[in-house]
């Protein structure tokens, strides 16, 4: 009888995106902006983020500029279903 053992190993590496400039030097941020002078959905602005994770593009992008009053929300309630988002 024999005992074996496999062992595996790899490595995580994580990267820390605040506002990232696209190949063509425009900023991430102002292009959002723009792109909500029209009330969006959670899931337009990841598709326009090109981002698969809706909460990921909520929390990276959108959510700095609520806080810093940049954009708006059309509903009281953030988690709403109808809500959008707007730029200020």
């Amino acid at each position: 009888m024999t005992n074996d053992s496999f062992h595996f190993s790899f490595t995580v590496i994580f990267r820390l995106q605040e506002s990232v400039p696209d190949t063509d030097g425009n900023d991430r941020t102002a292009q959002l902006l723009e792109y909500c002078k029209t009330p969006r959905s959670r899931k337009e602005i990841a598709d326009f983020l090109v981002l698969s994770s809706v909460t990921y593009a909520i929390k990276t992008y959108v959510q700095p500029l609520i806080d810093s009053g940049k954009i708006g929300l059309t509903e009281k309630k953030a988690s709403s279903q109808k809500q959008r988002y707007f730029a200020k």
